[in-house]
């Protein structure tokens, strides 16, 4: 059926409301003349969400009435994302525009000419009626001020049909750059939580390494701080003073003088060699390793 223009739909939700607070008594109601030819308007994307979801629900919640069922669906709806709702939203255009078309070929037909004369008719009758109504009550009372009151019918000009699609492709097109934005702004989200947790381990990871580089430091220097202890005594002065600032270069003259010394059996190679007994194999091992 066509669609009603908005001085009709005023007109419906008029005769809407009377309906449920009684229709005034000695009123006529206004005839709309229905065309029963014209294509089928199609649902919205609310109600064939409605419809698809009404059954299961209802065997969810077999308690709650026709009208809680409805209002739960209705906040289905509102809560979810365009991205779910365009799988109705999208159907339901598609239709639209179907239907668009069905009107404009239904408009070159014989059967709407017949509706179009049907409705001028239906006008001209409601008008000449409300005209011998008026001329009745004007002749027992005086003549009151007349305001022209304009009345629409049901017809579609092409400019109109025209306009009308092209606003709905429009918002159809903006529709699908809003879902398109919504999913690159879920994407870059979801790089932005990946970047966040990545520092985040590396700081972890940095916070450990540096955690044991303390120890390492820590363990280091109580090695040259032992090594100190050990050869200031016990080995000739001859190789200097150890101490802890000159204990790594202390270190590597000893091993250099050990190598040099290897076949002379001297007192000095002896000393060192009885003080480097005492310690312990690892510290040797590492000794041996540094020196190399």
């Amino acid at each position: 059926m066509l669609r009603a223009s908005p001085s009709m739909e005023k007109e419906d939700a008029g005769e809407s409301t009377a309906r449920k607070r009684g229709w005034p008594k000695g009123k006529k109601r206004k005839k709309f003349v229905k065309d029963e030819n014209a294509p089928k308007k199609p649902l919205s994307g609310y109600v064939r969400f409605m419809n698809s979801r009404r059954d299961q629900v209802l065997q969810e919640n077999r308690s709650l009435s026709f009208a809680d069922i409805t209002k739960l669906l209705g906040e289905e709806w509102t809560n979810m994302s365009l991205s779910e709702k365009s799988i109705y939203l999208d159907i339901a255009e598609k239709e639209k525009e179907k239907y668009w078309k069905e009107v404009e070929a239904y408009q070159r037909t014989d059967a709407y000419k017949v509706f179009v004369k049907k409705v001028n008719e239906e006008k001209q009758a409601q008008k000449q009626a409300a005209s011998n109504s008026s001329s009745k009550a004007l002749s027992e009372t005086e003549k009151p001020k007349v305001n022209n009151v304009s009345s629409s019918i049901p017809i579609f000009t092409n400019e109109f049909l025209e306009h009308n699609k092209a606003k709905e492709t429009e918002l159809h097109q903006l529709n699908k750059n809003n879902t398109e934005l919504e999913q690159q702004n879920a994407i870059l989200e979801t790089h932005a939580t990946n970047l966040r947790n990545a520092i985040t381990k590396l700081d972890d990871e940095t916070k450990s390494l540096s955690n044991k580089n303390e120890d390492v430091q820590e363990n280091l220097n109580k090695l040259r701080k032992h090594l100190v202890n050990t050869f200031s005594t016990g080995v000739p002065a001859t190789l200097g003073t150890p101490n802890m600032e000159n204990i790594d270069d202390y270190i590597s003259d000893v091993c250099g003088f050990l190598q040099r010394s290897l076949y002379n059996d001297n007192e000095t190679a002896a000393s060192i060699h009885k003080v480097m007994s005492n310690l312990d194999p690892g510290i040797l091992e590492l000794i041996s390793t540094v020196s190399k």
